[in-house]
Formats: structure tokens, sequence, C-alpha cells
């Protein structure tokens, strides 16, 4: 089964090679992690921006324990109506 678990500043610091400190423990990463370095970290600052704004910003795509993406907003949501991902 594949799941969506909210993906914390901890979680990106550990997608990043940080040791993991708090969040959620005991996934594992894909095989050559998810991306590289540098869009990782594009990706947890603009992260942090949507989060600031709406609480809510990008999510781990887990399959049986392994973390094997990304899914996030591009933005804020406007409205309850759409949003773009």
């Amino acid at each position: 089964m594949t799941t969506l678990v909210a993906a914390s500043d901890a979680d990106f610091g550990w997608m990043l090679g940080e040791a993991r400190t708090t969040g959620t423990g005991g996934l594992t990463l894909a095989e050559g992690g998810l991306e590289a370095p540098e869009v990782l970290a594009m990706l947890h600052t603009l992260a942090a921006k949507v989060r600031a704004s709406d609480g809510f910003a990008a999510w781990m795509i887990v399959a049986e324990g392994e973390v094997v993406g990304l899914i996030s907003y591009m933005a804020a949501p406007e409205n309850a109506a759409a949003v773009e991902i």
C-alpha cells in the first residue's frame, strides 16, 4: 500500500543526509535517494514558505516503509476548490 506522510523540516534534513533527530521514524529512503541535494534543498525552502501561510506543504510518498517520492503544493492554496501540486 502507498501512503502520504506529511514531510517536516526534520524529514527534509534527513532526506538531505542529516541524522534523524525527530520526525517519522522507521522509514527508509529509496536506493539512491529521491533527488539531487540542490533540488531537495529548493523543495524544502518552498515547503517552508507554503507551510508558513497554510500549515501544510509537502508529503512523502511511502510504499512499504520506504520513501519513494515527494508531492507538494506549488504555492499556498488560494481557495479550497483547487490547489496546484
